[in-house]
């Protein structure tokens, strides 16, 4: 299976509001994305419970970055930009 097929999702939650952005939300429509464009699912990283903005350990971000830095996967899906980071996208990807 060619890497431009195959991604990763990355779900992210500080806190769950009215499970307006819960984890299993996130899940579902990432995987249903993914299914729509015709991706294959690795694996899923998750950071439950983890600031967007402030400056806190996150291994399941620091292991999806990996994967796509790496080249092991072509495309990383998240259900927001947000889920990311909340400093801009300079802050995850520096140039």
């Amino acid at each position: 299976m060619h890497q431009d097929t195959i991604c990763d999702l990355y779900l992210r939650l500080s806190l769950d509001r009215d499970g307006k952005t819960a984890i299993e939300r996130q899940e579902a429509d990432c995987l249903a994305w993914a299914e729509r464009n015709g991706l294959t699912v690795r694996k899923v990283h998750i950071d439950r419970g983890r600031s967007g903005y402030k400056t806190v350990e996150r291994k399941g971000f620091d292991a999806a970055l990996a994967a796509v830095t790496a080249g092991v996967v072509g495309t990383l899906v998240v259900w927001k930009l947000v889920r990311l980071s909340r400093k801009g996208i300079g802050h995850p990807a520096p140039l």
